[in-house]
């Protein structure tokens, strides 16, 4: 019991730290991207007076003439950020201009640069230009109102991060699209080396191949796919000396599996246990072999890792369309819950199969493995053998455990993501084996 709760303990740490490195890629939203998101949420006088309705039970409400100036604002406001895109038609109509515009109400006067807009700048101006006029004193918003009021907008985009796009467009489900500013590979470097290096350039693959399949649903479902086999194939190239000393780790299971039993007391005796760590290096050493190249498969399956998450989970793209009812963006354990949506049942047959794919590519090298050690013949219990394999085998588990749960959380393209990643793993665990056999023979 007390191994199972160390084990335990180390696997809800790794899950933590797989989630905390998750957020080390940074989000590309940039800070107009969120001014929409909060007028599409909260702007128009509808939805804003349900807003008011919530924050009524806590704090005081302005008047209806701060709303009234608020709104006239809004419209100069909007009507300058139309003007600065280079429009000079003052026959506009007011709504199609607030639906377009009215977002800069919480952004400042700088167009130059996406990079640069500041949020709540114009809000901001306008709160004191109306508080400071002594006609107005009682009637505009108080302090507690302002940070509650703001708190509930940032709160509502603290998850926001589908917006990396090469193309500004409008991005979402039906009836609830926004518009997403299109980013370039500079914008991302901007954002740091992870983000420029493999974040960005993932996502935009993901973006050109859903358009070039039509993106249709389908096509970012192809797309993730192809993206999924290029990556693995680029990971493939980088560790292959990797891959190969793994395999050949495999092939040499029965030989170890000897020399553990030749020394059945190493797990004890000191004199033992440094003779078959000796005889272990030397069998290494003899067919090429170096042990510690396996770390290398990890340090860079693991950020790889982070990027591809981040990337498909920032894809604006994403958002729109969906296959078998199934948004690829949407978290996959909140569509398996969704019972009434139909896209529960898609949702819960791709959980399914990537836990099932997952499970096979993870136990296949050790079911060959235990096939492999059946043929050797037994020389009496190894304290030290069975030692290494139980810990070998609950570390195999509680890996695959934080995938299966990791999977519920992450979107839904992660899953299909982790699918095709077994799959290959699969076919390449296979393939090796098959080619190792036969240079043995």
């Amino acid at each position: 019991m007390s191994k199972f709760k160390k084990w335990f303990k180390v696997s809800i740490g790794l899950l933590f730290a797989g989630f905390i490195l998750s957020g080390c890629t940074a989000n590309f939203c940039s800070n107009r991207d969120i001014a929409i998101k909060w007028y599409n949420t909260y702007g128009t006088v509808e939805k804003r007076d349900e807003l008011l309705k919530n924050l009524s039970a806590t704090v005081d409400i302005p008047s209806q003439e701060f709303w009234t100036e608020l709104d006239e604002e809004t419209i100069n406001i909007a009507t300058k950020e139309y003007q600065a895109k280079g429009s000079s038609d003052t026959n506009f109509d007011t709504e199609e201009i607030l639906q377009s515009y009215g977002y800069a109400l919480f952004l400042d006067d700088n167009y130059s640069n996406i990079n640069e807009r500041q949020l709540w700048v114009n809000f901001d101006k306008f709160v004191n230009d109306f508080n400071s006029k002594t006609e107005n004193r009682g009637k505009g918003p108080t302090s507690d109102f302002l940070t509650s009021y703001k708190n509930t907008l940032v709160t509502s985009t603290q998850n926001y991060r589908t917006c990396i796009t090469p193309e500004t467009g409008l991005y979402g489900s039906s009836g609830d699209k926004v518009e997403i500013e299109g980013k370039d590979w500079g914008y991302a470097w901007n954002k740091g080396l992870l983000e420029g290096l493999l974040v960005y350039p993932i996502s935009w693959g993901v973006h050109q191949l859903s358009i070039l399949f039509g993106a249709n649903g389908w096509g970012q479902l192809l797309a993730i796919i192809v993206i999924t086999i290029i990556v693995r194939g680029l990971m493939m190239l980088v560790t292959f000396k990797s891959t190969a000393a793994q395999s050949k780790m495999t092939a040499l299971q029965p030989e170890l599996a000897k020399l553990q039993a030749k020394y059945p007391n190493s797990n004890t005796n000191q004199y033992e246990k440094q003779r078959l760590a000796q005889e272990q290096m030397n069998l290494y050493k003899k067919y090429g072999i170096n042990p510690l190249s396996q770390l290398l498969v990890l340090i860079v399956q693991f950020p790889v890792f982070i990027c591809v998450w981040s990337a498909l989970q920032g894809a604006a793209i994403l958002t729109s369309d969906s296959v078998l009812g199934l948004e690829l963006s949407a978290s996959l354990g909140s569509e398996m819950i969704n019972f009434s949506s139909p896209s529960c049942i898609t949702a819960i047959v791709l959980f399914i199969l990537m836990s099932a794919t997952q499970i096979v590519s993870m136990k296949l090298p050790q079911w060959q493995q235990k096939r492999a050690n059946k043929k050797i013949s037994k020389m009496g219990k190894n304290p030290a053998m069975d030692k290494t394999q139980s810990q070998t085998k609950m570390m195999s588990n509680i890996m695959l455990i934080m995938i299966i749960i990791m999977g519920i959380s992450l979107p839904s393209a992660m899953g299909v993501y982790w699918l095709i990643s077994a799959l290959i793993s699969l076919a390449q665990t296979l393939i090796t084996q098959r080619i190792m056999g036969k240079k043995k023979q």
